[in-house]
């Protein structure tokens, strides 16, 4: 008898698997699909009948679950702390710090979203049909697992699933294209041999201030060049280390004892959840006892005035360096590296603002920061970026009409559900590189750049760009590279994020996607709509874009947003006095 099977799978190797190893004739099967990329290969390659999964949500069972995500994981955390971190402080022997906050709490919200999510979809679409459901565990580090989660979760209920893993495909190393690439970026080696030089010249200086830091610093990694400061670099392989013999640290008791013995026969989520990050606590803990150990050494041994980070720091050992570091009574000065901090459902408010006393911002002020999140002691110094200014120099001899930076695909198991919905996004990529193909043969010129080096997974309509004849395609350059290369006349943004920021200061057109449920101050987006042209979706694009194509479009090169939340003059100079005086 023909069966009808529901089979989830969420890559490349999943289905690929699926088709060689389990596919059986006298059944049919419908293959719902976690990941847009995945979509378009299924589509492309098989004659399954395929669902993407976020189509079947609606807007709000999405935001009800994000919100209970974000607080199960707060109150999570919180309690595990509370238990156990004077315990485990006692234990490795240095001053009380929280661990589970720090070390898991800003990805726990991106993996509770998307599990909860897909648990959502499982029972939404139980027919009463076989279920083939392939594990997951690529995001957060490897934690726990959906087949781990969902195993607990649904014991409730009256599902039946067949668990099936892929094996992972490695990747091929190309030595070729490794000593091509090398030789195309000699600059770059050359800029970081000389960046190691300097990070040498100032750790051996006697400068008296004297900051430490772990990699990267992102837009702060200017400070290194300067001759003003002794910056110690923290690592495995940091100078700072030969401070360290870590050899006479003890070894660790078994910590297991530290923790209760919970009981996961309860239903009871948030018990289970917790036997899974002690669980990884556990297994590294090691790593975290040395680590601390050291830095505790270091910070004994010698007087440091300030610690810095250019990306937050939201796992590992580097999530703990930095709450260390305050605990240790060293203040910690963080900086933005990206746009729409204070926009579109942010938790950004856990990866950065409470991992730092100090925040240099793009432009965003102390009283913007507080109307939106609230006073919590941290100081916001609004001093702009030090990658982006306004660009007045214009390549003519090359020149495109449209060039469209597309946006990278986010696994829903990684946040994807916490920025714009997958499905929507997909389908309007999908839709302006089709627009974008047909205009090319009608003596439009367009240019689409998706993310250096990019593939499938992270970029969804990968294969559709393969396919273009007309549109052309850069996927050898950065953003930023091929601005310095092109004059665009108009730029196409999906998604608010960092290339809005690389084009407001230049001589460009730009159309921008902010959909209804994107949340953006009402100050922000009265500056912002002097200088790009918003639309809400597709519709409103292709209408826009006649009108520009048509010279009917109302030019927009208002300032007013780019110098306040972006470009600030003399931005370096003001950083450096601001870590003399702090």
């Amino acid at each position: 008898m023909k069966k009808e099977i529901n089979v989830f799978v969420h890559t490349i190797e999943d289905i690929d698997y699926f088709t060689k190893n389990i596919v059986k004739n006298n059944n049919t099967y419908i293959i719902y699909v976690s990941h847009a990329g995945v979509y378009e290969y299924i589509k492309e390659f098989y004659d399954y009948k395929v669902v993407f999964l976020p189509e079947l949500l609606t807007q709000k069972e999405i935001d009800d679950i994000n919100l209970h995500a974000k607080k199960l994981s707060n109150d999570l955390v919180d309690n595990l702390d509370q238990k156990y971190s004077m315990l485990i402080s006692q234990r490795f022997n240095v001053e009380k710090l929280n661990y589970f906050r720090p070390l898991y709490l800003y990805h726990l919200q991106l993996i509770l979203s998307g599990f909860l999510i897909f648990e959502e979809l499982l029972l939404k679409i139980n027919d009463g049909n076989d279920n083939v459901v392939f594990d997951y565990s690529d995001n957060f580090y490897g934690v726990f697992t959906l087949k781990e989660f969902l195993t607990y979760t649904l014991k409730s209920h009256n599902l039946k699933f067949d668990w099936k893993r892929s094996n992972v495909r490695k990747e091929n190393k190309n030595i070729v294209k490794f000593i091509i690439r090398l030789l195309r970026n000699l600059n770059k080696v050359y800029f970081r041999l000389l960046n190691i030089l300097n990070q040498y010249l100032s750790y051996i200086s006697r400068n008296k201030k004297t900051i430490l830091y772990m990699e990267s610093l992102y837009n702060l990694d200017f400070i290194k060049r300067s001759k003003q400061f002794k910056l110690v670099p923290y690592g495995n392989q940091a100078l700072s280390n030969k401070f360290c013999i870590t050899s006479n640290y003890p070894d660790i008791e078994n910590i297991n004892d530290v923790f209760e013995v919970l009981d996961l026969e309860k239903d009871d989520i948030e018990v289970f959840i917790a036997s899974l990050l002690i669980r990884d606590f556990v297994n590294n803990s090691s790593k975290y006892y040395i680590g601390l150990k050291t830095l505790d050494d270091l910070i004994n041994k010698d007087t440091i005035d300030l610690a810095i980070w250019g990306n937050p720091p939201t796992f590992g050992f580097k999530a703990l360096f930095y709450e260390y570091c305050r605990v240790k009574d060293i203040k910690v000065l963080g900086m933005q590296h990206g746009s729409g901090w204070l926009f579109n459902n942010n938790i950004n408010y856990d990866s950065e603002f409470t991992r730092c006393d100090y925040y240099i911002s793009y432009g965003f002020s102390q009283g913007d920061y507080e109307a939106y999140f609230g006073s919590n002691g941290i100081k916001i110094y609004p001093y702009g970026s030090t990658k982006l200014c306004r660009i007045d120099i214009i390549n003519k001899k090359n020149t495109v009409d449209i060039l469209f930076p597309v946006s990278n695909t986010v696994s829903i198991f990684n946040g994807g559900f916490f920025r714009v919905r997958p499905d929507v996004l997909h389908n309007e990529q999908m839709k302006i590189v089709s627009l974008l193909e047909n205009e090319s043969k009608n003596h439009i010129t367009s240019l689409i750049k998706p993310y250096l080096r990019t593939n499938i997974l992270q970029t969804s309509v990968f294969l559709e760009l393969k396919k273009l004849k007309f549109a052309k395609v850069d996927w050898d350059n950065t953003f930023v590279d091929v601005l310095n290369k092109v004059n665009p006349k108009c730029v196409v943004i999906e998604y608010m994020s960092t290339p809005l920021y690389e084009v407001l200061g230049r001589d460009v057109e730009i159309i921008l996607f902010i959909r209804e449920n994107e949340v953006l101050t009402s100050k922000a987006r009265k500056m912002l709509e002097k200088r790009v042209h918003i639309v809400k979706n597709f519709k409103e694009f292709e209408n826009i874009f006649i009108n520009w194509k048509d010279n009917k479009l109302p030019k927009k090169r208002d300032d007013s947003y780019f110098n306040y939340y972006v470009n600030k003059a003399d931005t370096k100079t003001n950083i450096v006095e601001l870590i003399k005086s702090l």
